[in-house]
């Protein structure tokens, strides 16, 4: 089971590089990109301690 999710986790490193050729996307929500970040040290306000992020790549609009 471990040889198969380290064959996974090394086909996603894999397909994440890409040579320059990818198109530009062409409508709202065709590619996203999503970011984790944390645990942070010192909670937020809301007592948050993680940031999770999805950017669209066609408008780059952000969602918190």
């Amino acid at each position: 089971m471990q040889y198969r999710k380290n064959l996974w986790v090394y086909h996603m490193l894999y397909l994440r590089q890409h040579d320059g050729t990818m198109r530009p996307t062409s409508y709202p929500l065709e590619i996203i990109h999503v970011d984790l970040m944390g645990p942070f040290r010192e909670p937020d306000v809301e007592g948050n301690r993680y940031v999770f992020v999805i950017t669209d790549d066609f408008s780059r609009k952000k969602w918190v």
